[in-house]
């Protein structure tokens, strides 16, 4: 028969979570319940199905996980890939060597900046093996991507996607395009920003992000949307802010004010450096 109770979901202690777990499948209120169910009956699971989806996403969570402020990024693909062909790690990390921080230089970074700026992303790369044949284990590929933080001992599914690796491959080759903004010195273009450095753009610490924010600029960068008109206002009251203190700028905010405009339209294409060639007067006036 159905189990009345499930296994705990462990692993979200840090985005609001309990230590003990918290359940994903509960109904321990009047209610939750319909048509005089009682508890697990009202989503009716054996006790192997139970097992099976618990141990499966506590597995996953201790190994496929990402935390990014108050939620946890859970993904997995159908079959099994090698670890260097893991897009969503390049997604969530950042590639190349670009300091998680950016609103510092230090020397260190600037000692493979030529090699940085032309470096291609592992997506990049994988999106061309897969297009010219190379890769036809990746072409059929299907990712699946959770958002999930926790409640009261409850887990909340912020978000779900699910898709080919191709158009995750693309997206996340765009992600990096659109966000590319040369350096502040001018030497090269800084393409690697990692994700946190970017989620943090509209706001004053990283810390300050809402679980809803992160879910927003998740399924932004992954499914290629239209970067949020708030996210951008937050953003450029960021960069006015860091004019009026004196503060260099930061390189994930500016790439993010030119990726909105890139996503949104309605406003000329965004180079990655200045274009002598553009006429727009809005453009010309900075």
């Amino acid at each position: 028969g159905p189990q009345p109770t499930h296994n705990k979901i462990t692993g979200l202690s840090d985005v609001g979570g309990l230590a003990m777990g918290d359940a994903l499948t509960s109904f321990d209120k009047a209610a939750f319940a319909s048509y005089g169910l009682q508890q697990g009956a009202n989503a009716a699971m054996s006790e192997t199905i139970v097992k099976t989806y618990t141990t499966a996403l506590n597995d996953l969570l201790r190994r496929r996980s990402y935390r990014l402020a108050g939620v946890k990024i859970v993904y997995w693909y159908r079959h099994r890939i090698a670890e260097d062909d893991d897009v969503f790690a390049e997604a969530l990390q950042g590639f190349g060597n670009a300091p998680a921080d950016d609103e510092h230089d230090r020397p260190a970074e600037v000692d493979s900046a030529r090699d940085r700026s032309r470096a291609e992303s592992r997506a990049k790369r994988l999106l061309d093996a897969i297009r010219s044949g190379q890769r036809p284990d990746l072409a059929g590929l299907q990712y699946y991507a959770l958002s999930l933080s926790g409640n009261s001992g409850r887990v909340v599914v912020r978000d779900w996607m699910e898709g080919s690796f191709e158009s995750l491959a693309e997206a996340i080759d765009a992600w990096f395009g659109d966000l590319a903004i040369v350096r502040r010195d001018g030497r090269d273009v800084v393409n690697s920003h990692k994700f946190a450095a970017v989620l943090a753009a509209p706001l004053r610490d990283l810390k300050d992000a809402a679980p809803p924010l992160v879910a927003s600029m998740w399924r932004c960068a992954m499914k290629r949307q239209p970067v949020p008109h708030q996210v951008m206002a937050q953003t450029l009251n960021r960069v006015r802010v860091d004019i009026i203190q004196n503060e260099a700028a930061r390189h994930a905010r500016i790439g993010l004010l030119k990726a909105f405009c890139n996503r949104n339209g309605g406003t000329p294409k965004m180079n990655a450096s200045l274009n002598d060639h553009e006429t727009n007067s809005a453009y010309l006036c900075g």
